[in-house]
């Protein structure tokens, strides 16, 4: 008869339905209490479908899998297989945008469109592609590899984001090692292939549409063999220890395209065959133990990494209120872990097999504000006593979305204490438990996976510890900025815009583009923007600005090019493969978007592509483990001339980072600047994992360096670095700074370290950080002891004014600007 019924905890809930013949559908925001019952009562529509044909030239391609998305009900999705003839019917949607995930990984389909439901005779054309034929051979003996995959790689880095998963491949079992692969999507690729007992091979490829790309010869190695034994505490052999390759810019993926991994046997032992040579980083983890990652040079035929793994420490405590009774059913956490455990009726808990060092632990409980105890040295053994802050309430109304948009945005309160969020319900209410008290500031967020984020201006309140506020949020609908986006003279299909206000305060709107490139982005605020086209065919990001003062018409026209060039041995001539290609723009203002590395790496042959890169120049940074980097200015343009990059051999610099208070070693990173400011080494990046838990390889040509290092809850610090060398490094938790603005609207605000350079220093134009508007208290923490220069800025990073202040180790000073 329609009706259910649900025990469930006190708390907000939100309330899914799901149903074949019937459109998905949310209730969300619904508080249930132990005193009165709640009724739900909600009616479903019926469900829409998406009907057409994929299809290549006009004839249909069976067995495509179309996946729709929808950008309301974010829990659901629908999917369908098409048949002989590429038709696809999806059925169980819900009326609105829908994003259509297209793809057979054998023919190398890998599409995306954005669609509204309901629709029919929706025809989604694949294009017919290019052909490679070729060869496969034992890289010693020159004989043929008989049987092997062969295909292309989906991995690919860019606008700050990594793309990982195993190759599209194809089996083959061919006598002479020959092998076809039709419809290869056209533009800049990397072919591989992979047997049994080989590494995995792969060589920057360009293939053009209707095209054959012929006799390509792949050489196979037979790669290196990890072996080692893995022990607990005692020494004795640990089994079912998993193992495993992280993936990176070359290796990871062995044959098959899988990942290369193991489990230790009963005795502890490890084999992991064919990988290939250079340095890898390797994971060593089991449920009862603290894991471990591990950095090896890969060199020679076999190699041995042996591996001890440590129990860690049982860590108890308790969580209480602030007048000291226990919370039960309290959930606690440990930062940058996987670590946790709830409290019991006492309100302890107690949390095995935590890592040496010092930790922040995080309790959460509905109707508390969140409560952190950081800095635990859990060797010490001492109970972890941390307390729940009253929590504050914060209520409201969220007004100018759709129907549609509502059932999937959540209102945020960030304080200094934590943060707090609730569901909004359909007519847009709120009610957010357990807040932050202070300074707070509350917004409200539409998250979806077709578009992504379109976010509110943020509201600032002073909230009393135990209080209630009522805060309304609005978002404008009578600004809407339309427009087309065509990349390289056709309309950009399948990919998606966002509007960022660069102010820090203004909101952020973000929308699919059409078929015919088309968009439309509401939700603005007159003011400056960094807008972001991301195209998600070819992960490749394309940045430009905008001012909106009304309702307009903004048209993106652009282009892109390639970057080749070849990676050489400086002594040998010899080319140099597994080399890491680093391109970042060139720009003078602090707009983080056009700051994001492109990346690629180079081939057996030496060689690399960076494609659809936008004209304009660039600082190109090429490293590899066991040589100095070669850093490089290059102008990208329509018909750029192929670039060489010759490496030395050379050490680098070995940094191995200790905590300034006790000597201990802890993990950290590092962004390394040459003399001319330029970027020449980022550990951040995307396709650079990192090394072991504790030193870190900086693969630096000889010279003089300053950097930007810090490790997590440590103040950045700015050091010399000399190449080649080994340094230690130590690092402190710094001071805190708290600055009170005399504005009632945001500002921005940017630190200057008696260098001159911003801090911390994270890019050749470091951006700026938000002021919270008065009576507001903007918190800066982990900040290194120094003297600075604390500058407000207005449009164009113009300094508005200025003041000094300095920062002592373990102290908080305060200032106003």
């Amino acid at each position: 008869d329609g009706i259910f019924s649900m025990r469930l905890k006190e708390g907000a809930h939100d309330f899914f339905f799901n149903h074949d013949e019937y459109a998905p559908k949310s209730v969300r925001g619904q508080i249930v209490s132990a005193t009165q019952p709640l009724i739900v009562e909600t009616s479903l529509d019926p469900a829409v479908e998406i009907s057409g044909r994929v299809t290549r030239s006009g004839s249909g391609i069976e067995n495509v899998r179309v996946s729709a998305f929808s950008t309301g009900v974010s829990q659901t999705n629908s999917s369908a297989t098409t048949g002989p003839d590429g038709s696809f019917t999806i059925t169980g949607l819900a009326p609105g945008s829908v994003f259509l995930d297209i793809r057979k990984e054998e023919e190398f389909i890998g599409e995306r469109r954005n669609v509204t439901a309901p629709q029919r005779d929706y025809n989604i054309e694949i294009a017919p592609g290019g052909t490679v034929t070729g060869r496969v051979i034992d890289k010693s003996s020159r004989k043929p590899v008989t049987t092997f995959q062969a295909g292309i790689s989906t991995s690919g880095a860019g606008g700050g984001m990594m793309r990982m998963g195993p190759p599209q491949v194809r089996d083959f079992n061919t006598d002479d090692g020959t092998f076809r692969l039709d419809h290869v999507p056209p533009g800049a690729t990397v072919l591989v292939a992979s047997a049994a007992g080989y590494t995995s091979g792969r060589m920057n490829i360009t293939v053009e549409e209707g095209k054959t790309l012929a006799d390509v010869e792949m050489e196979l190695d037979t790669g290196v063999k990890l072996t080692g034994r893995v022990t607990g505490p005692t020494g004795g052999g640990l089994g079912e220890v998993q193992v495993s390759v992280l993936p990176s810019a070359t290796g990871g993926f062995g044959a098959g395209g899988m990942m290369s991994r193991t489990s230790t046997d009963s005795n502890g032992e490890y084999s992991l065959e064919a990988l290939s040579p250079g340095e890898e980083t390797i994971a060593f983890s089991h449920p009862k133990y603290v894991g471990t990652r591990k950095t090896v040079t890969l060199e020679g035929r076999e190699k041995r990494l042996d591996v001890q793994l440590s129990s860690g420490f049982r860590v108890t405590g308790v969580v209480v209120t602030e007048s000291g009774a226990p919370v039960a059913e309290a959930n606690v956490s440990i930062s940058g872990s996987q670590r946790q455990a709830l409290t019991n009726a006492n309100g302890a808990f107690e949390i095995d097999n935590v890592g040496e060092g010092r930790h922040r632990f995080v309790a959460t409980k509905s109707g508390f504000a969140t409560g952190t105890l950081n800095d635990v040295d859990v060797s010490s053994g001492a109970p972890v006593r941390i307390t729940l802050p009253t929590g504050s309430s914060i209520y409201g109304r969220v007004s100018g979305l759709s129907a549609d948009e509502l059932s999937v945005t959540v209102v945020d309160a960030r304080g200094p204490q934590g943060s707090a969020s609730a569901s909004v319900d359909a007519q847009g209410n709120y009610r957010i438990e357990g807040a932050p008290s202070g300074t707070v500031q509350v917004g409200a967020s539409v998250v979806t996976r077709a578009v992504g984020r379109k976010s509110s201006s943020m509201k600032t309140i002073d909230l009393a510890p135990g209080g209630s506020q009522q805060v309304d949020i609005e978002f404008r609908g009578d600004i809407a900025i339309r427009g087309r986006v065509m990349r390289n003279g056709a309309p950009l299909r399948g990919g998606s815009i966002m509007f960022s206000g660069r102010g820090g305060a203004q909101p952020t709107s973000s929308a699919t583009i059409d078929d015919q490139g088309g968009y439309t982005v509401t939700g603005l605020e007159p003011g400056e923007y960094s807008v972001q086209v991301m195209d998600m065919q070819r992960f490749s990001p394309h940045s430009t600005n905008y001012v909106v003062r009304g309702s307009a018409t903004f048209d993106i026209d652009y282009r892109t090019s390639s970057l080749r060039g070849r990676v050489l041995d400086a002594a040998t001539n010899e080319p140099l493969d597994s080399v890491s290609i680093q391109l970042r723009p060139v720009t003078t203002g602090a707009d983080s978007f056009r700051l994001m590395a492109r990346s690629a790496v180079s081939d057996s042959a030496g060689t690399f592509v960076v494609d659809d890169v936008p004209p304009g120049n660039y600082t190109a940074t090429a490293s590899r483990d066991g040589y100095g980097n070669y850093v490089s200015d290059v102008r990208v343009t329509e018909r750029s001339d192929s670039i060489e990059m010759k490496l030395s051999r050379n050490d680098g610099v070995l940094l191995k980072f200790v905590d300034a208070r006790d000597g201990r070693t802890i993990s950290g990173w590092a962004i390394v600047f040459d003399q001319q400011g330029r970027v020449a080494f980022d550990s951040r990046s995307p396709m650079m994992w990192g090394g072991s838990d504790s030193d870190l390889r900086l693969p630096l040509a000889p010279g003089s360096y300053t950097a930007t290092v810090t490790a997590s809850g440590m103040a950045a610090r700015t050091v010399t670095l000399n190449s080649p060398s080994n340094q230690t490094i130590p690092l402190s938790p710094g001071g805190t700074l708290l600055v009170v603005s005399k504005h009632p609207q945001p500002r921005r605000i940017r630190l200057i370290e008696s260098s001159g350079y911003a801090y911390p220093r994270t890019s050749p134009n470091p951006g700026s950080r938000q002021l919270l508007p008065n009576p507001g208290t903007t918190t800066l923490q982990n900040i290194a002891a120094g003297a600075y220069t604390i500058q407000l800025l207005g449009d164009n990073d113009a300094v508005l004014d200025s003041k000094q202040v300095v920062v002592a180790e373990g102290q908080t000073a305060t200032t106003e600007i």
